[in-house]
C-alpha cells in the first residue's frame, strides 16, 4: 500500500485529533457519509473490517501522531 501524503507536516486527516480522555469508547462514535447531500453510509466503528486501535497501529509505523500540545 502507498502511503501518499502521509509525511510528517502533510496533515491528512483532521481538522482535529482527540485524545483517549476525550472519547472513553472509540468503537461506539457515529460516522456517516454524505454525497450530493444524500446520506449513504451511517455507521459506527463496530461496523468495520478493522478496530479504530488497529487501524492507529497501523497509520503509526508510517505517520507520527501527535496531539499540538506535545
Amino acid at each position: 500500500m502507498g502511503q501518499g501524503k502521509s509525511c510528517d507536516s502533510f496533515g491528512p486527516i483532521g481538522p482535529y485529533l482527540v485524545t483517549a480522555d476525550d472519547v472513553p469508547d472509540p468503537q461506539n462514535l457515529g460516522f456517516m457519509l454524505d454525497v450530493n447531500g444524500t446520506r449513504r453510509q451511517p455507521a459506527t466503528p463496530a461496523q468495520w473490517v478493522f478496530s479504530v486501535a488497529e487501524i492507529i497501529s497501523f497509520l503509526s509505523r508510517f505517520m507520527t501522531l501527535t496531539s499540538p500540545e506535545m
